[in-house]
């Protein structure tokens, strides 16, 4: 009894505090903000402020994911399930939020319904960052934060991974980039990240080693940002802010006085791993072969759910020979035999994925107008005596859920139309030393020879991979 008074009391003086305004908290009209000087620190200075801290125990609302292959999923109404209901706390303010957290019962999470057709989560979550929602809200306001400098430029991470557009940008590069912007969406389920693989957690996309906060010239900051996704100062920033809220929310859900580089990792990933999409057209039209018990997909599984007007203005946008919406079905369904056998794709591109997260030379001559045997790619990124032949000028095979709305495509972003990918695949692999095995035909590249029919089927099954719009929980500032 005693224990449950003193953590309600916390719990009530944090919602006193939360009603508090300090003075001056806005500024008066008209006024400038004061600019924001960088640093001047070296490493040494750096090691006592920003190094890596164990976080305390914290109590805090778990985040449990729950895929559709539980009894439990059919009966979650929404994508974020609070367990007891506390929404009237939520969106408050962020002491508020936490004491809501303090005085919940200790069994209770936060049910996250994993979209239907994805897999499980869970098992990609590292034991040291398991998801609360202190995370998750902290990670969501550092995404947003623009505080990542690349030269005299201030990002955010949304600056290029924009959410309302599938977590990407519509540009090939960003100038000065070396690769095209990467969807962040399920992210959660990549076993390396970026496109060469050269980091294999979340945590590691952002904030990586202490030497990463070094103070450098405008030139070194902007070529280190953009080529390399370092964004060197962006803990140390935060940490110069000196706001009270920000370093009391850290405090609360880590147990650390202010941001460091490890809660600030552990934040993000959090926030990264709830950016999730299916319940795509396949999705649901495979749902309905197992329901009858059905062996192979057919025309009947697609038939009612393409007679929806935009749904099928989707699928058959910018189609050469302009089928028509009855032949929508047979489409489908033989664009997934295709994909299946014939055009090669499941050879590279398989399970729910729909990526077998491997790295391979496709023989693509993209910009450079050749295709690459330099080591480019995941080859410069494997350690000495680990390196293969196989991996030089190779880069990782993306999931192709949610590809519809992710142009542009391939690593440097070259291409805009996913009937252009598809017509590469039918005739323009280019020869190379090492070109992946799957598109080799004895000793030449394949030669698919797809007739059009064939190239409209597979772009229409590829579009019936996108996902539902994102949870405006996630997508929203």
């Amino acid at each position: 009894m005693r224990r449950r008074h003193k953590m309600l009391g916390f719990a009530f003086s944090l919602l006193f505090l939360a009603s508090c305004e300090r003075a001056q908290q806005y500024p008066a009209a008209g006024a400038k903000p004061a600019p924001v000087e960088p640093p001047k620190a070296n490493v040494e200075e750096l090691s006592a402020r920003l190094s890596w801290i164990a976080p305390d125990e914290r109590r805090d609302l778990p985040l449990h994911f729950v895929a559709d292959t539980s009894a439990e999923w059919a009966q979650l109404p929404a994508f974020w399930t609070h367990y007891p209901p506390i929404r009237p706390y939520l969106a408050q303010g962020p002491l508020t939020d936490v004491a809501a957290l303090v005085l919940a019962n200790e069994h209770v999470a936060i049910k996250v319904k994993v979209p239907r057709g994805l897999p499980d989560p869970t098992p990609n979550f590292p034991p040291s960052n398991l998801p609360t929602y202190g995370k998750w809200r902290l990670g969501k306001e550092l995404f947003h934060n623009r505080l990542l400098r690349a030269g005299g430029e201030q990002l955010s991470c949304a600056s290029c991974h924009v959410p309302e557009a599938g977590f990407t940008n519509d540009s090939n590069r960003r100038a000065g980039g070396k690769y095209n912007t990467l969807s962040l969406v399920n992210v959660v389920y990549n076993r390396g990240q970026f496109w060469d693989g050269r980091v294999h957690t979340l945590e590691e996309t952002l904030v990586r080693t202490l030497a990463d906060e070094r103070n450098l010239t405008d030139a070194e900051s902007r070529a280190q940002a953009l080529q390399h996704h370092v964004w060197g100062g962006f803990v140390r920033e935060l940490v110069d802010l000196k706001d009270p809220d920000l370093n009391l929310r850290f405090d609360l859900v880590f147990g650390v006085p202010q941001p460091t580089q490890d809660t600030v990792a552990q934040a993000l990933a959090t926030y990264l791993r709830t950016i999730l999409s299916g319940d795509s057209l396949y999705d649901r039209a495979d749902q309905l072969r197992r329901d009858q018990k059905a062996l192979t997909l057919s025309a009947e599984h697609f038939r009612d759910l393409v007679k929806d007007d935009k749904t099928a203005e989707f699928l058959l946008d910018g189609l050469k020979g302009k089928p028509t919406r009855e032949a929508l079905p047979a489409l489908l369904v033989n664009g997934y035999v295709l994909f299946q056998g014939k055009a090669r794709c499941a050879k590279c591109h398989t399970g729910p994925l729909f990526t077998d997260h491997d790295y391979y030379n496709v023989g693509y001559a993209g910009d450079e107008g050749q295709p690459t045997d330099k080591e480019t790619g995941r080859a410069a990124q494997v350690p000495i005596g680990l390196k293969e032949a196989r991996l030089i000028g190779a880069f990782r095979t993306p999931t192709l859920r949610n590809l519809a709305r992710t142009a542009p495509y391939y690593h440097d972003g070259s291409q805009r139309a996913l009937g252009n990918v598809v017509e590469f695949y039918d005739e323009r692999v280019q020869p190379t030393r090492h070109l992946a095995k799957a598109l080799q035909d004895g000793d030449r590249e394949q030669r698919l020879r797809l007739s059009q029919y064939e190239k409209n089927a597979l772009v229409v099954f590829l579009r019936a991979l996108e996902g539902q719009a994102l949870d405006p929980m996630v997508t929203r500032k």
